[in-house]
């Protein structure tokens, strides 16, 4: 099989790409292929025959193996002992939902968020910017998120898959159902859109904050030191050229500015309620939160609490979904 070369690209065909709307604009930095191993660990259970036979008999009944299921159980009653009260999928075809991610995207965020409140049990699947290996079964979608849900359907988009999640997980209803509140609800919806699309001119001003923006792939990830270090210096020289794109095309001239103006429009929409939504979230404030819990510890996370109402909801927020 022939080696497969990155074509060679220049900073404007670069810029030109992100301005059409491309995803893969990381996909011109690849660094070496390296082997990530997941280690797991076999082991030897004595089981009593009459305990084994109806083990079988559940396996069975949910239709999945039973050493999975075996696995499912030991895994919830860990998370119980934790004081983690957690959803596992229902039904047959049982299977623990994945979510493929970067851990700083807002987007992944959003997702996140919902699954945390719904108090689902999940597995995260950090994807290599780079080269994306862990999402190669997904051929004609290639950005994060990516959901896969309890019946292993692929689901795209982060506003969709948190509408699938509330079908999927029906325990504590998000979306809205009356029209008036479906009405503002994407009014919301859409604003936060707006909000995430000015929010990398802040996170990705400069250099400086670039790198420190990128630190968090030291911390996730299976990835070798090398890749790690490759990630966050390609990722952060390419993403303080699509901050500079963004502030043109959105026409922010003060990111600053721009964000707190956007903080103030929040505050001012929740008019004096506890949330978006009255007394629980509805799926603008779940979306959101993800948004602002994405860039929590950077200056854009500051920002946000600069408003004292803006920062009065993120505790609102916080206190439910903990």
């Amino acid at each position: 099989m022939k080696e497969r070369h990155k074509k060679k690209i220049t900073t404007s065909e670069l810029e030109k790409k992100f301005d059409e709307g491309k995803e893969d604009i990381l996909e011109h930095f690849d660094p070496k292929t390296a082997k990530v191993d997941y280690p797991v660990q076999r082991i030897n259970i004595d089981i009593p025959q009459e305990i084994l036979k109806k083990v079988d008999q559940e396996a069975e009944r949910v239709g999945v193996p039973r050493t999975s299921l075996i696995k499912l159980w030991i895994a919830k009653h860990v998370d119980e002992l934790a004081g983690e009260n957690v959803l596992s999928p229902p039904g047959k075809g049982i299977m623990k939902p994945k979510l493929y991610q970067y851990a700083a995207c807002p987007f992944c965020s959003k997702v996140r968020t919902m699954l945390q409140y719904k108090r689902v049990d999940y597995e995260t699947i950090e994807v290599h910017p780079l080269k994306k290996t862990e999402i190669k079964f997904s051929k004609d979608y290639r950005a994060v998120p990516i959901y896969i849900n309890s019946k292993g359907e692929q689901v795209n988009d982060s506003t969709q898959i948190m509408r699938s999640i509330d079908q999927e997980f029906p325990n504590r209803k998000v979306f809205q159902t009356s029209s008036a509140e479906q009405a503002k609800e994407d009014e919301w919806l859409a604003w936060s859109e707006k909000l995430v699309k000015g929010l990398p001119t802040v996170i990705y001003g400069s250099i400086f904050e670039s790198l420190k923006s990128f630190n968090y792939i030291t911390k996730v990830g299976k990835f070798s030191w090398f890749e790690k270090q490759m990630i966050k210096y390609s990722g952060a020289l390419v993403m303080t050229l699509v901050a500079k794109k963004i502030k043109k095309r959105e026409n922010i001239e003060h990111p600053d500015l721009f964000l707190k103006e956007k903080t103030d429009e929040w505050a001012n929409g929740l008019a004096g309620r506890k949330l978006m939504g009255g007394e629980a979230p509805n799926g603008a404030d779940i979306a959101v939160y993800g948004i602002t819990q994405s860039v929590a510890g950077l200056r854009a996370g500051k920002i946000f609490e600069e408003n004292k109402i803006y920062a009065h909801w993120i505790h609102q927020m916080k206190a439910i979904l903990n």
